[in-house]
């Protein structure tokens, strides 16, 4: 139970991560230009990185046994906290493109986090979860559900929220009422 507790979460964010990184490619390529890797280096960047959470957070409940899943869960914790370092180093605030569109800053919070990596990354090899993967795919594809689940409240706010703006300029549109002018205490209209 606890592995799941664990396992869950962490392949939900890094599945979430990297599919954002790759929707939100440009962002993501920017913050890595910002660090210094730009052209050939910043595009390998930014396919590695995201095919590289997606593939952990899969593998993290298909092969839970392997230790490849979490030795990729403390590689990419220590990435997480080098980028914070680089950022740092750079004295330029860096927008974290980490979980895609975000307003957060690179640098601190990264490297505050890295002993949090290795800890789950150490509990998951210790707790060497081992479910067949008949029922890994069933979990993917929970938390593929998860995944979609989150995405389809935002856009069902966002869908409301346009529909609000798209009320208020029609009335606004339909209603013309003369413009009223008052100089000096004669109408005009």
């Amino acid at each position: 139970m606890a592995a799941l507790l664990l396992t869950f979460p962490l392949s939900g964010i890094l599945l979430w991560a990297g599919l954002e990184k790759l929707r939100e490619r440009g962002q993501f390529m920017g913050t890595l230009a910002q660090l210094g890797f730009a052209g050939r280096a910043g595009s390998l960047l930014a396919v590695v990185v995201p095919v590289a959470e997606i593939v952990t957070g899969a593998g993290l409940v298909l092969v839970p046994s392997a230790t490849w899943p979490v030795a990729s869960v403390a590689g990419l914790g220590v990435l997480f906290a080098a980028a914070g370092l680089l950022a740092l180093r750079t004295g330029r605030n860096i927008t974290c493109s980490c979980l895609g569109a975000g307003g957060s800053m690179l640098g601190r919070r990264q490297i505050g986090l890295l002993p949090a990596w290795l800890g789950v990354a150490a509990a998951l090899y210790l707790l060497a979860p081992a479910w067949p993967a008949s029922q890994g795919i069933q979990y993917l594809a929970a938390v593929t559900v998860g995944i979609v689940a989150v995405r389809a409240h935002a856009l069902v706010r966002l869908a409301s929220r346009s529909a609000g703006y798209r009320k208020a300029i029609g009335e606004a549109a339909g209603v013309r009422r003369p413009i009223v002018m008052r100089a000096e205490g004669v109408e005009t209209g």
